[in-house]
């Protein structure tokens, strides 16, 4: 079996979004743009509480592909995501929050003293079941 790991893990692109959900296609420039299967998007959770968020095509992301099982090549394989580069700075600072940005100028922030800022861009709906409930305490 070949054991370069170059193979096996890589720098690719986005090019489309799988027909699976959660799966995209990846092109490898290091390999003359050859674009791969569907790969899965390896998500935060996925087991009762569920996290989802697949990269934009043409976001640059790192890939990780199994050894062939029956030794040659590569077989399936994962996508870990997005990273921040130079040309794809963090819009954050602080190493001790949490937050979600997008595009539009909506976002969600946990911060490390316990504040949590919710904007929305646009509407805000909330949806209930039963009772809302706001206390304040202190």
């Amino acid at each position: 079996m070949d054991t370069n790991l170059e193979e096996f893990y890589y720098v690719g692109i986005v090019t489309s979004y799988g027909e699976t959900a959660g799966t995209v296609r990846v092109k490898r420039p290091d390999r003359d743009d050859k674009v791969s299967a569907e790969l899965p998007v390896i998500q935060l959770c996925v087991l009762g509480n569920k996290f989802f968020r697949m990269p934009k095509i043409n976001e640059q992301v790192v890939v990780f592909q199994l050894p062939n099982a029956g030794g040659k090549g590569i077989g399936d394989g994962f996508v870990f995501g997005g990273f921040y580069n130079d040309e794809n700075l963090p819009t954050e600072t602080d190493n001790d929050s949490i937050s979600l940005i997008m595009e539009n100028g909506s976002y969600l922030r946990f911060n490390k003293n316990g504040d949590v800022e919710l904007h929305a861009a646009k509407n805000f709906l909330i949806t209930v079941g039963s009772q809302v409930r706001i206390d304040r305490s202190g």
